[in-house]
């Protein structure tokens, strides 16, 4: 008898969204159902996306015709990050968890990703 893992479904990001919480909540559904890589991942990115961030995914695909996850996600955290200042940089880096799946590598990219949104 086969077992059925419940599958949750992809987060959407809508205009006005924070990209690090679509990232967080996209990699958190990608280690729930199990399919936690970077080609997942990847893959996956674009069916979350709606209206102004399609437009913007369609363009940076098209100018960097073999990008990684790493910077497709620090592209995205670059154009829609909600983060302005130091302080909510510091809440923001206080909130990377490493999940129970994930590699520390993959981990300390993400940790590292963060800083392109520190403001200087």
């Amino acid at each position: 008898m086969a077992i059925n893992v419940l599958q949750i479904p992809l987060p959407k990001f809508h205009d006005g969204d924070d990209a690090l919480t679509h990232i967080g909540r996209l990699t958190k559904a990608c280690v729930t159902n199990g399919e936690d890589t970077d080609a997942h991942k990847l893959q996956s990115f674009p069916t979350t996306l709606q209206r102004k961030s399609v437009s913007w995914f369609t363009h940076f695909e098209t100018a960097n015709l073999v990008a990684t996850w790493g910077e497709v996600w620090c592209a995205f955290i670059s154009r829609f990050s909600d983060v302005h200042n130091e302080r909510q940089a510091i809440i923001a880096l206080r909130e990377v968890k490493q999940w129970k799946h994930e590699t520390i590598k993959n981990y300390y990219d993400k940790f590292l990703q963060l800083f392109v949104v520190i403001p200087q």
